[in-house]
């Protein structure tokens, strides 16, 4: 009889963590809902639409990374292009080694973060 209900204490806590579980996954599904239903912009931002709203569309749109700020760079004698961090230390004397040290192994870096 004991080791029935100890049994039957065991499924049930068990049961009690998959719901649980299950419950964390369908609370983040419906955040994400909310948020894209709250998030129409593709009909209300225009080229009339103020900067504000239009960077709020950006951010929304390309969402990633928000400590780094990326910077396009173009290679006018190969062609290449791409996109790199920005660095606040970027030439400044005494800081960065440019061009003799390259960025990502770089000792004093400092990435700025994405602002409006």
């Amino acid at each position: 009889m004991v080791e029935e209900i100890q049994q039957k204490i065991v499924e049930l806590e068990n049961k009690i963590q998959a719901l649980d579980g299950e419950r964390a996954i369908l609370s983040k599904q419906l955040n994400h809902l909310k948020k894209l239903s709250s998030q129409n912009y593709s009909t209300s931002v225009t080229q009339y639409s103020s900067s504000t709203e239009k960077i709020h569309l950006f951010k929304n749109l390309f969402k990633g990374r928000e400590d780094v700020f990326p910077k396009r760079w173009e290679n006018s004698k190969t062609g290449k292009s791409g996109y790199s961090p920005v660095c606040g230390n970027e030439w400044k004397a005494g800081l960065c080694d440019k061009p003799r040290v390259k960025c990502s192994v770089c000792t004093n870096r400092s990435f700025l973060p994405v602002t409006e």
